[in-house]
């Protein structure tokens, strides 16, 4: 029903869709300046081999100022959005229990910090690196949540693949304490053996590589194993198969 409203609205539409366009060249730009901050910073480093820092001045200014824009923009509708969701006392349900809602938040906040410390030269090259890449994904993060906000068809799809992954977070735990439970029992019960070097099995490295080998399916078992370890082995097959089946 809210979307509804709000989609018959021209008002509300246009400002929808500059909502979309904002985010769409604020990417765009960000990535310029990434791209551009990295270029420059391989060649400094590569050619006169200095401190790993950018001159700000070597960066094209219009790319933070129009970061620190749409940026600006960007946050400054997600606080209306939150007052909105305030006054429809909505804040909890719309904001504070929404994904989307809070990276949003981050998606705005990140670029304005990463552009400033660009063009204030006030962090070494690999941190503003991390911090771009962080943003990047923070951004496209933002993408996908708008098009989950305000298309359907994305909505549907991703409230699918939410129900799915909350379906498949009980298997993939229980599987969890079964590797590393079986990985300590195959890591425990050859120790004896690792005194005279006829263990295949002596170190945590090679007990986690065991269970990997056999949840690939390929076999482990062979003469220099003992009767307990191919006991192991087969009550972890065992348990595995009914992990599988369950789910």
């Amino acid at each position: 029903e809210l979307l509804v409203e709000e989609l018959a609205s021209p008002i509300l539409m246009f400002v929808i869709l500059l909502n979309g366009c904002v985010l769409a060249a604020l990417i765009t730009i960000f990535r310029l300046e990434l791209d551009e901050f990295a270029r420059i910073q391989v060649s400094s480093t590569v050619l006169s081999n200095n401190d790993p820092t950018v001159s700000s001045s070597i960066i094209a200014d219009w790319y933070s100022t129009s970061i620190f824009v749409l940026s600006g923009y960007h946050l400054a509708s997600q606080v209306v959005y939150w007052i909105a969701a305030a006054y429809r006392s909505e804040l909890y349900h719309l904001c504070l229990s929404s994904f989307w809602r809070w990276v949003d938040v981050a998606g705005a906040i990140l670029p304005i910090a990463t552009a400033f410390i660009i063009s204030a030269n006030a962090a070494e090259g690999d941190l503003i690196i991390q911090l771009g890449t962080a943003t990047t994904g923070l951004l496209w993060l933002s993408v996908l949540g708008y098009l989950v906000h305000w298309w359907h068809g994305m909505a549907v799809f991703m409230g699918g693949a939410t129900k799915l992954v909350g379906l498949l977070v009980w298997p993939a735990l229980a599987t969890g304490i079964l590797v590393v439970a079986f990985a300590q029992m195959f890591l425990t019960l050859p120790q004896m053996e690792c005194i005279d070097g006829s263990a295949t099995i002596c170190s945590i490295h090679e007990a986690y590589s065991m269970v990997y080998e056999l949840l690939l399916g390929q076999p482990v078992v062979d003469e220099s194993l003992s009767s307990g370890m191919i006991a192991l082995v087969g009550v972890f097959t065992a348990l595995l198969i009914w992990l599988m089946i369950s789910v």
